[in-house]
């Protein structure tokens, strides 16, 4: 089976086909210089006539015309644009929830008044996520509602959370034993 080269990228074709299976580039009948059928035909000038005329390439073959430009290029010549960089936006992420997490364990979230910008932050007696996200009726209710036995327990994270709201004036409810027993004496009837 004789064979021809492809003129735009030199891939070796059949000889009858009309397209390059390489490049898919249109093909002329003849092969370019340095080709098969142009050494045989060198050949055969230089053997003086040993060659039959049915074996020697014909003489009348135009030759191929050489492109120096480069061809316009095409979709598939296009660089892909680079694939996304996921590692540093995950470790973006990664880095925000810790700092979230490590938040949530070293400070109370407490709401002070009614709106969502009514917010401050209380540093916790010890790293936990008791108690995280409070607000100071909450804190009241819960101080009121203790019994002796919790209040002899004394719960550091809730009395450092008590004293801290008292500190910032938050709350200012919390009275002596003194202040307590001159109220109920005001409030009893004359005798």
């Amino acid at each position: 089976m004789r064979q021809k080269y492809c003129p735009e990228c030199g891939d070796r074709v059949a000889d009858n086909a009309n397209f390059c299976g390489m490049c898919g580039a249109a093909l002329a009948g003849a092969s370019p210089p340095g080709a098969i059928g142009a050494g045989a035909q060198r050949a055969a000038k230089s053997e003086s006539g040993t060659r039959t005329q049915e074996s020697a390439p014909s003489s009348n073959v135009p030759p191929v015309r050489q492109v120096t430009a480069t061809p316009a290029p095409s979709q598939t010549d296009v660089a892909a644009p680079p694939p996304p960089n996921y590692l540093a936006r995950n470790i973006a992420v990664g880095i925000c929830l810790l700092l979230i997490i490590g938040l949530a364990g070293a400070f109370h979230i407490v709401s002070t008044g009614s709106s969502l910008t009514d917010v401050t932050l209380i540093p916790k007696a010890h790293f936990t996520f008791a108690s995280t996200f409070v607000s100071t009726d909450d804190v009241i209710k819960r101080y009121n509602g203790r019994s002796f036995g919790d209040a002899f327990a004394r719960d550091e994270l809730f009395d450092n959370l008590v004293r801290q709201l008292e500190q910032r004036g938050y709350i200012t409810w919390k009275r002596t034993w003194k202040e307590i027993e001159d109220e109920t004496r005001r409030n009893l009837p004359d005798q």
